[in-house]
């Protein structure tokens, strides 16, 4: 794998706080992820499992991603979740947070349907990855079995590293094992 953007550290996991119409409370969770960053954190995961990212329409992700960076939260200290089910969705998500300056990308496969196969999980990755064609994303696989229903095995990640060197560099392993 090759050196990422991001920086050694603690990358919290950060929820998504809702107003009383359920909606992200924007100026809420800017103001916290202000206050980790000024506590030490070095980056935030943000739009992940703990961040229900998944609760949330994607125009509300993209306002949020969008929200938080013209905050002023360095993109570079941003890592943020960008599976979806419906690989158009994730390539439209992860471009948004690509153009937003966020380079760092936590990718779920598709989760909806169980018992994809390798060639189907490799597809997505490769349809995503070109999709978004950007000269410099780094992908973070998010393995999460208990979630998505679905495994990361050692040849799918083997040949996505050989295909994606530059674009697949780490992985978030939630499988517990």
């Amino acid at each position: 794998m090759n050196q990422t953007i991001l920086q050694p550290g603690v990358y919290v996991a950060n929820l998504t706080p809702l107003t009383p119409d359920l909606l992200p409370d924007i100026p809420l969770l800017i103001s916290h992820l202000k206050h980790l960053l000024n506590k030490g954190a070095q980056g935030i995961a943000l739009l992940g499992t703990t961040g229900e990212a998944n609760s949330f329409s994607l125009q509300e992700r993209m306002d949020l991603i969008s929200a938080v960076v013209d905050a002023g939260i360095p993109p570079d200290r941003l890592m943020v979740g960008t599976g979806c089910c419906a690989w158009t969705d994730t390539v439209s998500l992860t471009s948004h947070a690509v153009d937003s300056g966020i380079s760092s990308i936590l990718m779920l496969p598709p989760f909806y349907y169980k018992q994809v196969n390798e060639q189907g999980l490799f597809n997505y990755f490769q349809r995503v990855i070109e999709g978004v064609a950007a000269d410099r994303i780094e992908i973070y696989l998010y393995h999460f079995p208990k979630m998505t229903g679905l495994d990361f095995s050692l040849p799918l990640i083997d040949r996505l590293l050989r295909a994606y060197p530059g674009q697949i560099v780490g992985m978030k392993d939630s499988s517990g094992d």
